[in-house]
């Protein structure tokens, strides 16, 4: 049996539906948007905001190596009189924010640290300081610096302690 001839069979079929009473349902507008705000509904609220944004991970290159450069600098001259790097980096650092988002442990460090004078630096320091600790944790850089609203650093997970990277 040829394409063609499949085809002109499908055809046929239908035409017999539609003559034995099977013919098309149709919905108009008000069956489908009923349908459509009950699957809604059942999902939830949050069903459309997931369509506008996707959960990323500090293995998808979330940051640039000119930001961790910056961040550098910053931990020296902001952090490196109590902290050293190895508190922000390896296994410890990685069982202690494993699964979290890094908005979680920027909102913890913007308002706790420096520790004399907590949320005293710029957003983007620390920003940048995140950064460097992501460069730190062996995770990849990107094309573009760490977006600077929380909203977004709420999208961007460590990951799950044991996921390779």
């Amino acid at each position: 049996m040829t394409m063609k001839d499949r085809d002109s069979t499908l055809e046929e079929r239908m035409a017999a539906r539609q003559g034995a009473g099977h013919g098309r349902i149709r919905l108009g507008a008000p069956a489908v948007t009923g349908t459509f705000l009950v699957i809604l509904l059942l999902l939830g609220p949050g069903a459309v905001a997931a369509q506008d944004s996707e959960a990323r991970s500090v293995l998808d290159g979330v940051y640039s190596e000119a930001q961790a450069e910056r961040g550098q600098r910053a931990f020296n001259t902001h952090c490196g009189e109590c902290h050293i790097t190895e508190e922000f980096s390896g296994e410890s650092f990685q069982n202690m924010v494993g699964g979290d988002p890094v908005a979680q442990f920027y909102n913890f460090v913007r308002s706790s640290m420096p520790y004399e004078n907590p949320a005293s630096l710029s957003r983007r320091a620390y920003l940048d300081v995140m950064a460097y600790i992501l460069y730190l944790n062996d995770y990849p850089a990107g094309d573009e610096d760490l977006p600077a609203t929380v909203d977004a650093l709420s999208e961007i997970y460590f990951p799950e302690v044991g996921d390779d990277h």
